[in-house]
């Protein structure tokens, strides 16, 4: 049994990560604080042909707001279709700055076809039901770095701050549980009741949701 590996430092660099499933998750109960209202979906401009990137020349991005989510991103939910999925982001954010493909986990000789594309600090996954780089992909799991300023627009829903530790996150969302990786290297995962989930060591460096990934 290989030893875990932890999520953060490798989205999106490689990737070398185990997959837990692509279903679509079930909505997460609503987290709004009094006075907070959920900002709405941001709207999907057609901007390329299936099967190919997004181009620069054909994107104009909009001052539309994308709204990250514990049930998808930008409107479009946990197994929703790629190309649906980089429509909405790059008609908000623009083509996205780095892509890339292969295998979700190297050391699982079964694992899917995956794909990643990044936003600047966020990271959107999608991945296959099968090897085939031709196989269709949905959207899997979104990461949002926390140790550099976040997107123009990108928002968590809820209205939850970006810039809370876990001891102040654990006091403004009491409901939130707080456990220890189990990776060894002292850093913990924080999960509030809209299935947000915050993790990093001491303090939070990223903020996830999706389904869980892991390379063993």
């Amino acid at each position: 049994m290989h030893r875990r590996a932890p999520w953060w430092p490798i989205i999106p660099i490689a990737l070398a990560v185990g997959f837990t499933g692509c279903a679509t998750q079930p909505p997460a109960p609503t987290l709004l604080r009094p006075g907070v209202t959920a900002p709405g979906p941001a709207t999907p401009t057609p901007v390329a042909a299936p099967g190919s990137d997004p181009g620069p020349a054909s994107i104009t991005p909009t001052a539309a707001s994308v709204v990250l989510a514990g049930t998808g991103v930008a409107g479009e939910q946990f197994g929703a279709a790629e190309m649906a999925v980089l429509t909405a982001l790059t008609a908000s954010l623009g083509a996205p700055g780095d892509t890339h493909e292969g295998v979700l986990c190297e050391l699982d000789a079964a694992s899917p076809w995956s794909r990643s594309a990044s936003f600047g600090g966020l990271s959107v996954v999608f991945v296959a039901l099968d090897q085939a780089p031709t196989s269709p992909r949905t959207l899997t799991a979104w990461t949002l770095r926390l140790d550099e300023p976040a997107p123009a627009g990108v928002t968590l829903a809820d209205g939850v701050p970006l810039n809370l530790t876990f001891k102040q996150l654990k006091a403004e969302y009491p409901a939130a549980t707080l456990e220890d990786t189990g990776l060894g290297d002292d850093s913990q995962i924080l999960t509030l009741p809209n299935s947000l989930r915050f993790l990093g060591v001491h303090q939070p460096d990223l903020v996830q949701a999706g389904a869980p990934l892991f390379c063993e």
